[in-house]
């Protein structure tokens, strides 16, 4: 839906498949990353303290974006 807001038609097929692509590249990197937190800890703590860091960082973008959003709608 976001796709087929934000960019015309024609665009759609182009902008949907880059997405997605790069959605599964970065992906991707999540279990790499969280297994080598813990190899490098020794534990899931530090693994797990990251992820939560990272959703607090994402929900904090989610929330500034939709500010600016209104403010200017």
């Amino acid at each position: 839906m976001i796709v087929h807001r934000e960019f015309e038609a024609s665009a759609f097929t182009v902008v949907l498949g880059l997405s997605t692509a790069i959605s599964g590249i970065v992906c991707a990197f999540g279990p790499g990353t969280v297994g080598l937190v813990r190899s490098l800890s020794g534990g899931y703590g530090a693994a797990l303290a990251l992820c939560v860091t990272l959703e607090l960082v994402a929900a904090v973008i989610v929330v500034w974006g939709r500010r600016d959003a209104n403010a200017t709608v």
